[in-house]
């Protein structure tokens, strides 16, 4: 699901033909475990768990009340968006909002708060800025909070927009399943042993400055962590998915002019 600041620049003037269903990919994270603490953390799942992309780690809390989960980045990198997977905070009902600080003293919100409609991946998308301090404020809910994986970072807004052809992720379903028939034939029941999700996307028409300063940077990264992806945000906000690579990127050039063309191929938790 996508979150949007109602300050955030969904036309960005140096990116002509970029608007609110421009894709998204969220790569680029500056979260490193030393910059994370939390109100409470489970002593098997603590906070430092946020900063791996492994989505079977997690940080938990120890209770049900309402907390908050500081993260010291530091003046280093522009960053506009807060990325979780598998998390909670949908079926729990717990409400989220984005906070973010020079100082570390004074805080704003850049976000939020809102109340998810899933457990599915969520971006946080807000206006860009150089925060020290990025911090994140849980309500009470009805469940203990948990989170796998978080991400701080800059999203890369792809100008070329997504129409046909493509699977979102949400619907990209591949299940193993084991199923029971008696001998005269007869259905059992079926039990599903393991589930994930599937899709790729092409995008073509990609300058050729454009792809060599922004998209390559993603493709090198994308060899060995995971990203968020959301394929159209602006129709459909609640596609949004936590994928990985299935496939090396190889670009190709589409026009005589440069212009290269891209696809993406894989894999992403259910």
């Amino acid at each position: 699901m996508l979150v949007l600041s109602p300050n955030v620049p969904l036309v960005d003037p140096l990116i002509p033909g970029t608007n609110a269903n421009s894709p998204l990919i969220g790569w680029h994270n500056v979260l490193a475990p030393s910059m994370l603490s939390a109100d409470e953390e489970d002593p098997n799942h603590p906070v430092v768990n946020l900063a791996n992309p492994a989505t079977f780690l997690r940080w938990q809390g120890e209770s049900t009340a309402a907390q908050e989960i500081l993260a010291t980045v530091g003046l280093v990198d522009e960053v506009d968006y807060v990325g979780f997977a598998n998390h909670n905070f949908g079926s729990s009902q717990i409400s989220v909002e984005i906070e973010g600080s020079s100082d570390g003293v004074d805080y704003s919100s850049l976000v939020g708060p809102v109340m998810l409609g899933t457990d599915g991946p969520a971006l946080f998308r807000f206006e860009p800025g150089a925060y020290s301090h990025i911090r994140i404020k849980l309500g009470s809910g009805t469940a203990i909070p948990f989170c796998s994986t978080m991400y701080i970072g800059k999203l890369l807004v792809v100008p070329r927009k997504m129409y046909v052809g493509h699977t979102p992720l949400p619907y990209g379903r591949v299940t193993q399943v084991a199923n029971g028939r008696s001998e005269s034939g007869h259905f059992l029941g079926r039990i599903i042993t393991g589930e994930y999700r599937q899709s790729s996307a092409l995008f073509d028409f990609l300058e050729p400055d454009w792809y060599r300063e922004y998209f390559e940077p993603f493709v090198k990264a994308a060899q060995e962590r995971p990203f968020f992806f959301a394929w159209r945000p602006g129709d459909y906000p609640e596609e949004v998915g936590f994928a990985w690579l299935t496939d090396d990127i190889r670009p190709v050039n589409s026009l005589p002019n440069g212009m290269m063309r891209v696809a993406l191929d894989m894999q992403g938790i259910a």
